[in-house]
Order: C-alpha cells, then structure tokens, then sequence
C-alpha cells in the first residue's frame, strides 16, 4: 500500500471510490511476495479495516502455520508505514548491493525505524 503518484492519495481513499461501495475494506500491507507465499515460507501482514470484525475474519480466512495475520484499525497508520517502509526497502537494497555488511544493515534499519516514528508521531500531531 502507499500513495498514488501525483495525487497524495492513499488507497483506502482510492479503492472504495473506484469500487463504488460504500462498504468497508480491509487493506492487506507487510511483506508479502507471491513466490515465498505459494512456497509456504513464512510471512507476517497486517489486516487493517475500521470494521473490527471484517479485519477479524480476514485473519481467520488468513492465517496459517506459515502465515501471520495482525489486525487493526488504524488503516491510515498502516498504508504511512508501508510507503515509508518502500524507502526503507530501497535504501537496504543499496547498502545489499554494495555489500557494506550486516553492521551497515543493523544501522540503517536502526535509523530507518527511528524516523518512521518521527514522521508517525508529527503526523499524529497535525
């Protein structure tokens, strides 16, 4: 999840009104690629849906050995946390390709969580 290109928009704004329903949606956010789900490697997302219930169900549908689903409502929170977590990935791709090591790996994901929350908590107070 994130925001559209252009418009600042997040996809819990763009889905229901490209859908024409006015019914809630659960949005599914964390890393989740295609391949390592079908190979049942491990692997954690979020459900985030204002209906409590509806994100409760999708967890039950969800989660497996293999799979874990949290829940929340917070939708706006999760959909923040996932594009800042897009740069986050990008940065620890670079520090990977330049083979800086792990010590490098640890600090950047350090200072990457540390300003996540930033960004969180100056949002919350605006």
């Amino acid at each position: 999840m994130g925001l559209k290109v252009g418009t600042g928009l997040m996809m819990s704004e763009l889905v229901p009104s490209a859908l024409e329903r006015k019914q809630p949606a659960v949005f599914l956010s964390g890393p989740s690629f295609a391949k390592e789900v079908m190979e049942q490697r491990p692997t954690g997302v979020v459900a985030a849906c204002k209906d409590g219930h509806l994100a409760r169900t999708v967890q039950a549908l969800l989660a497996s050995q293999v799979m874990r689903v949290n829940t929340t409502s917070d939708v706006v929170g999760v959909e923040i946390c996932g594009a800042l977590k897009n740069v986050l990935a990008i940065a620890a791709g670079i520090v990977e390709g330049l083979d800086l090591g792990h010590n490098a790996m640890a600090a950047l994901i350090a200072q990457g969580c540390s300003e996540i929350s930033l960004v969180l908590l100056l949002l919350m107070h605006t």
